[in-house]
């Protein structure tokens, strides 16, 4: 596949290649929420966490971006696969582990290894990714496959985009139904891509997202594989939070 929609090349002529932001290495240890969301078919949330108690205020006062009440939202487009029998496991919080796309890549490939034993394959393990932009818009996608480095598209047509704020929107694979988003092909196959430099979805004419390798600098745009309007507040925009959460057997329960 050669057609990258706004070329890779191009979009680094944007960027002007920052060294990655991290912080001091910290043992980030997974707690179980079980309890705050409620229903059946709600899965339960495992948090980063290191030295402090989550409680309902931390919720309320914005410290994640992924909440159960965006949860809720978010649960009806979530491949059916996904719905009921898996746990959301937060495999990065840019906040928490600091900015690095390599980084991002490293704790996928620990998640996904860790599950491996486990009946899941590869497109079994989707993920969510909610970013907030520096205009206060928060938006992602569900991902089809465990983010890594690669050098051509891959993914499959169960990958979607969303809105969360400041209005609420989903924008399924061009030509999947809304209510079924894994189940029709697309008109075209430009899903996932990410390498070292950038990740990014979609393609044909732009990227609807697309970021650096310090996950600072973003850019969205309209799409054609998502028929997608601009996601962010701007075309150009600052990543000020990031999370990556995966689907996971239900294990810490």
């Amino acid at each position: 596949m050669t057609d990258l929609g706004d070329s890779v090349g191009s979009v680094d002529e944007f960027v002007d290649s920052p060294s990655p932001r991290q912080t001091p290495g910290v043992d980030i240890e997974m707690q179980s929420l079980s309890g705050l969301l409620a229903g059946d078919s709600t899965p339960t949330l495992i948090y980063l966490n290191h030295r402090t108690t989550l409680h309902t205020t931390e919720f309320e006062s914005g410290r994640y971006l992924l909440t159960p009440e965006r949860i809720q939202q978010l649960l009806p487009v979530i491949p059916a696969r996904n719905r009921g029998i898996k746990d959301l496991e937060c495999v990065y919080s840019l906040t928490q582990c600091g900015a690095s796309l390599s980084d991002l890549y490293r704790r996928m490939s620990s998640s996904t290894q860790r599950h491996r034993g486990s009946s899941m394959s590869d497109d079994a393990q989707g993920s969510l990714m909610i970013i907030r932009d520096d205009s206060g818009y928060i938006f992602g996608c569900y991902a089809s496959h465990p983010w890594h480095r690669a050098e051509t598209y891959y993914g499959n047509a169960s990958c979607f985009l969303f809105r969360l704020l400041p209005d609420f929107r989903v924008y399924p694979a061009a030509a999947a139904s809304p209510s079924s988003p894994s189940s029709v092909e697309t008109s075209n196959e430009f899903f996932q891509f990410s390498n070292d430099s950038s990740l990014a979805l979609g393609g044909g004419n732009h990227f609807a997202i697309w970021m650096d390798e310090a996950l600072r600098k973003g850019v969205s745009k309209p799409c054609h594989t998502f028929g997608s309007e601009m996601l962010s507040a701007k075309e150009e925009f600052i990543v000020t939070d990031l999370e990556v959460w995966s689907f996971v057997e239900k294990e810490w329960q």
